[in-house]
């Protein structure tokens, strides 16, 4: 269990990295322009990170995803799943945590991680939406053509 201060400043360092998290789900979501991906599909994973810390059950939840989609049109469009699983195990969400516990180093890694993958998760659904509803796949953050990636 975490002191009061140290929530708050776990709390303060995770808001800190929230455009960081924002950009890379958006970046993900673009690979999703023209393919069948529906709403409730990133909503149930996101659904699954809600209800567990365990990253590895969120990462095997998605592998099933793209196991699923035989015609590559939804979860293993352009390699949309395995950014996702690369951004949570490796990529933005990983970051995210490093950056958080060199801020604060008592926090609690698998609380904080679990929170990031909820919250990148979280802003993937609603990118998701965004476009779909929009058909603007290519404006989901406003600064992610200064981000020198490809989308």
């Amino acid at each position: 269990m975490t002191d009061l201060k140290t929530t708050l400043a776990v709390r303060k360092a995770i808001d800190r990295q929230i455009d960081h998290l924002i950009r890379a789900a958006a970046q993900n979501v673009a690979r999703l322009a023209g393919s069948d991906m529906e709403e409730n599909q990133i909503r149930n994973v996101l659904n699954v990170a809600s209800t567990t810390e365990s990253m590895e059950a969120v990462t095997n939840f998605i592998r099933y995803q793209i196991g699923r989609d035989t015609r590559g049109n939804t979860w293993g469009s352009n390699g949309f799943g395995k950014a996702v699983i690369a951004d949570i195990e490796t990529g933005a969400v990983k970051q995210a945590l490093d950056a958080v516990k060199a801020e604060v180093p008592a926090a609690d890694t698998g609380h904080v991680r679990a929170q990031l993958t909820e919250l990148y998760l979280g802003y993937l659904n609603r990118c998701f939406v965004y476009a779909k509803k929009s058909g603007d796949w290519q404006n989901l953050s406003g600064r992610i053509a200064g981000q020198g990636g490809g989308t």
